[in-house]
């Protein structure tokens, strides 16, 4: 039976790599509103779990459920179409760039004479996507 009250949850996740159990049997939900962080030593496997959330790897055994209803990460963008958007740890993205020029450096709208539109962004189409997301609730 699915509940209702988890906007995510992935149950009994398995994930394999060539002589490693990375993931064995791993369990994550999350309620409307709630934030959590993932925290073990290196090799936990929280990374593995988040890459399979993410798209980027398959589980090979276990269930993602969202909004109720059971889905499969196929890859980042089926992820980012049902909203999922995934920010990797790795710190060496572009230094010479802001936390949310490197957040959304692939969904920039082109202004087409070669610069990002900043100002644009910013009042625009950040809070737009945000809203149409439905994953986060903006108090104005």
């Amino acid at each position: 039976m699915l509940d209702k009250s988890f906007i995510l949850e992935m149950r009994n996740i398995t994930k394999n790599f060539p002589g490693v159990k990375a993931l064995d049997g791993v369990d994550f939900s999350l309620k409307k509103g709630e934030v959590a962080g993932l925290v073990g030593e290196n090799g936990a496997g929280k990374s593995t779990l988040m890459n399979i959330l993410g798209g980027i790897f398959r589980q090979d055994d276990g269930e993602i459920i969202l909004d109720g209803k059971k889905v499969s990460m196929d890859s980042p963008s089926h992820s980012k179409s049902l909203g999922i958007y995934f920010i990797h740890q790795e710190p060496k993205l572009f230094l010479n760039r802001s936390v949310l020029s490197n957040i959304f450096i692939n969904q920039f709208p082109n202004s087409g004479v070669g610069f990002i539109p900043f100002l644009k962004i910013k009042q625009e189409y950040l809070l737009l996507k945000l809203i149409e997301l439905r994953r986060v609730e903006i108090m104005l």
